[in-house]
């Protein structure tokens, strides 16, 4: 496995962990929206590990909690940059092999946020709905190729980026999940088991994935769990 972050602490803190627990780590560091670094991971990561069958696009950043006409319109342009582009990079990247083998899953972490309105950290939203939209048009894209897109929310994990918003006051109060909770629903949809509910958006806490998973021909024929105008 290879974990990529800007930060070469916290990346090769992860990739110990994972070699601690059997695992082989490959730690990295780049910044996920400039495309001559994540080409090189992507490089990297293909010469040393092999061909990349999995791809999470973890990164994110949370916005300024100012009203939005208050805001440096550049702060909200990286918050957009970092959690779309971001993703949109590193999926161009690893796509292309994919397709090729027939093969490869890709999970995008999302967020509720994508599917109401706020008026706080504005361009968190925007970015996590563009990323709801991008997961179901690349899985439409690619699943006659054999390569399953979701969007997973982990749900209110404990981290400094959360722990700042919920400070300020950007998202409701609400219980933290467990990340491990968030780890066994990517474990599901990495393994193959949840393929047909390519391009839907689930949430790890609050959807029981087995169950979805037995209900996927179904979801796909009503076409829930997406982003949709209802009429």
């Amino acid at each position: 496995m290879a974990v990529v972050a800007r930060s070469s602490p916290e990346v090769e803190e992860t990739a110990r962990e994972l070699t601690a627990a059997g695992g082989r780590a490959l730690a990295l560091v780049g910044d996920v929206v400039e495309r001559a670094q994540m080409e090189e991971v992507v490089a990297r990561v293909e010469r040393e590990l092999g061909p990349i069958d999995l791809l999470i696009n973890n990164a994110g950043v949370s916005g300024p909690p100012g009203a939005f006409w208050e805001a440096d319109p550049d702060d909200f342009w990286r918050v957009v940059e970092v959690n779309l582009r971001g993703a949109s990079l590193c999926s161009r990247l690893v796509l292309a092999g994919m397709v090729a083998r027939g093969r490869g899953r890709i999970i995008n972490i999302g967020s509720d946020v994508a599917a109401r309105p706020t008026h706080r950290n504005i361009g968190y939203a925007v970015a996590k709905a563009a990323l709801l939209r991008l997961t179901d048009c690349l899985a439409q894209a690619a699943r006659p190729q054999g390569v399953s897109v979701f969007a997973l929310s982990p749900g209110m994990v404990h981290t400094r980026m959360t722990e700042h918003t919920w400070q300020s006051g950007q998202w409701p109060a609400e219980a933290w999940a467990e990340p491990e909770v968030a780890a066994r629903a990517v474990v599901l949809l990495a393994s193959g088991r949840g393929d047909g509910l390519t391009g839907r958006y689930v949430h790890a806490v609050r959807d029981d994935l087995e169950a979805l998973i037995t209900r996927a021909e179904q979801i796909e024929q009503d076409d829930l769990y997406a982003l949709r105008l209802r009429f």
